[in-house]
């Protein structure tokens, strides 16, 4: 029979609490003198986004367990209830004030982080991101770091790629609820007149905008000959089918890489194909190589779009207490010690002065239910 005295370290205790929204998992050592580490996340468990939050929700856990720090982390998760500031924000007062957070994993899209960076700037307390992309992020604080790279690069990708391929009238829609997608509709919009193609055509509409009948005849009647749409998943396949079904066929291109993702194909079905959208590269690293069979062997699902990133996030983020420690000047020090060419599950890792990384795009179209990239 074990020692409780001599090997109490080897006693662990777990504990999952799901209420009201909240998500908490920590694992505590019996005996450890050790302070427990409290990290808070800001995630769309409900609504259109909430794909993702899964992916990143469960990325984060099994870079805890990974860590071998889950003897002194407390993961606690709050629903936004739909990516949106006012959600986020009041999620991150309450895992502030209440819980008393180190740190925050997230939030997931950029308005958001956006709206809760004042909230956390003044007490120090970083945020490390996994999808959140707009370039309006990059030095929106001390404290920010995420582990994606802005749109600007992607945006900039399939704006080229559309006019090599021969479209020259071009028509931007965009959902004007997220400030990612406005500012993937001004570098694609930048990036396709540059290269010599006209714009015939901006329009916006809201984030929970599901008729697009309105802007689509716009649309035919602008003479475009190509569509950049920046919206959620569900958006951008609702208008491409409602399209079809008005008879335009004009070329979809996707701002956003969000769209990579199986109920992209379950909202839009076979009038989805061939839509065009940006992608990171692939990853090489030996991390990579095994995370997504890694994930699936734990979680019994497939890894989403984001995940990877968001495992490098909060691996990233414990490493850096570990090294550093737990005050937010500590966290950033950490961040930027560890997050140097380090090899991640989604590519290599170098953080610069501004807590971005850089990493290169590639160009997919959708074919037969999954994106494949084009050569």
């Amino acid at each position: 029979m074990m020692n409780k005295i001599t090997k109490s370290v080897l006693l662990i205790a777990v504990a999952t609490l799901i209420l009201g929204g909240s998500y908490s998992v920590y694992k505590k050592q019996g005996g450890s003198e050790e302070q427990m580490i409290i990290i808070g996340a800001v995630l769309p468990l409900s609504g259109d986004y909430a794909p993702y939050a899964e992916g990143s929700r469960n990325a984060a856990i099994m870079a805890i367990e990974d860590s071998g720090m889950q003897d002194r982390v407390k993961f606690i998760v709050e629903d936004d209830k739909g990516c949106m500031p006012v959600g986020g924000v009041s999620a991150a007062q309450k895992l502030i004030n209440i819980d008393k957070v180190n740190a925050l994993y997230g939030p997931m899209c950029s308005s958001e982080a956006l709206s809760v960076a004042p909230l956390t700037e003044p007490v120090k307390i970083p945020m490390v991101i996994a999808a959140a992309t707009s370039k309006t992020l990059s030095g929106a604080g001390n404290y920010i770091f995420r582990t994606i790279a802005s749109d600007s690069v992607r945006s900039y990708a399939v704006a080229k790629y559309a006019y090599e391929k021969g479209f020259k009238k071009a028509a931007f829609m965009f959902d004007n609820s997220q400030d990612a997608l406005v500012q993937e509709k001004n570098d694609a919009k930048e990036a396709f007149v540059s290269a010599g193609g006209e714009a015939v055509l901006e329009d916006s509409f809201g984030g929970k905008d599901m008729d697009f009948k309105t802007q689509l005849s716009k649309i035919k009647a602008s003479g475009a000959d190509v569509v950049f749409i920046g919206a959620s998943y569900k958006q951008v396949a609702l208008m491409v089918k409602q399209a079809r079904e008005m008879k335009i066929s004009v070329q979809f291109v996707s701002t956003d890489e969000s769209v990579d993702i199986k109920e992209f194909f379950v909202t839009g079905g076979s009038y989805v194909e061939g839509v065009i959208a940006p992608a990171m590269v692939k990853p090489s690293t030996e991390e990579s190589k095994t995370f997504a069979a890694r994930y699936k062997a734990r979680f019994g699902v497939d890894a989403t779009i984001y995940t990877a990133e968001g495992y490098d996030a909060m691996m990233l983020l414990l490493k850096a207490i570990k090294e550093e420690g737990m005050s937010g000047d500590e966290i950033k020090a950490g961040l930027l010690k560890v997050g140097n060419n380090y090899p991640g599950a989604s590519g290599i890792i170098t953080f610069n002065e501004k807590g971005d990384v850089t990493k290169p795009a590639v160009v997919k179209v959708a074919k037969n239910g999954v994106f494949e990239e084009i050569k």
